[in-house]
């Protein structure tokens, strides 16, 4: 588990220097003419703070990295993970790629060769079905709803070959959800109905939450029924 921690902020002393000597704009507005002038003002004005770090043998203008944008592919279908990791790559940070993006690992290595990227493995099954999961539900909730199954089928199968019973009944709703979205209510049902199968063996509450909805939008008990697949 990553561990998190807070660090001391450090600021000028209005006692030693003239606070309007030292200050300067976000560093990636400056430009060198600008720099130059910055230095002139104050020797220690903030524009000569080096940032810079070394991660893995490699240079970076900024400690800073670039989470997974997987989700960036409903702006940029045909390469937002390319475009972030060279964008990112030029500007001298890193970026840390999800294997769930577009256009695909080996097609971003070839549009940034020489940036610094860092690929995130979920290597546990249970934090890949998790994974999956909150993408479906992320892309249902923005309308994406094919991609939305594609993730949610996944996380499904993940699930039950872990025996989580718990969190199939979980995803047969999300997928519930999506068909609903698309207009297919027949297929909802089912959905609906397979994890009111599961919660009701495992008599967990959300059983009557589920029964209430499923007699709310059809009008019949909601007596569970099991189905094969999604």
């Amino acid at each position: 588990m990553a561990e998190v921690r807070p660090f001391q902020g450090i600021r000028y002393n209005p006692e030693h220097v003239r606070l309007g000597g030292v200050l300067a704009p976000p560093y990636d507005v400056i430009s060198p003419p600008q720099l130059e002038e910055l230095y002139g003002r104050d020797l220690r004005n903030v524009a000569r703070i080096d940032a810079t770090t070394e991660v893995f043998g490699r240079k970076l203008r900024l400690p800073v990295m670039m989470a997974p944008v997987g989700a960036l592919e409903i702006f940029d279908p045909a390469g937002s993970g390319a475009s972030v990791a060279r964008g990112v790559g030029r500007f001298g940070a890193a970026h840390m790629l999800s294997s769930v993006s577009e256009p695909g690992l080996e097609k971003v290595a070839e549009a940034a060769p020489d940036a610094l990227r860092i690929y995130q493995e979920l290597d546990h099954p249970g934090g890949e079905a998790s994974s999956m999961a909150s993408l479906a539900r992320s892309y249902h909730l923005v309308g994406y709803l094919e991609r939305a199954a594609q993730f949610a089928v996944r996380a499904l199968e993940l699930h039950r070959a872990m025996g989580s019973g718990v969190e199939v009944a979980r995803v047969l709703t999300t997928l519930g959800d999506i068909r609903v979205a698309a207009g297919d209510r027949i297929a909802a049902d089912a959905l609906f109905r397979a994890a009111l199968a599961i919660l009701d063996e495992l008599r967990l509450p959300q059983a009557d939450d589920l029964r209430d909805r499923l007699a709310s939008t059809t009008g019949q008990s909601g007596a569970p029924a099991r189905i094969a697949s999604a």
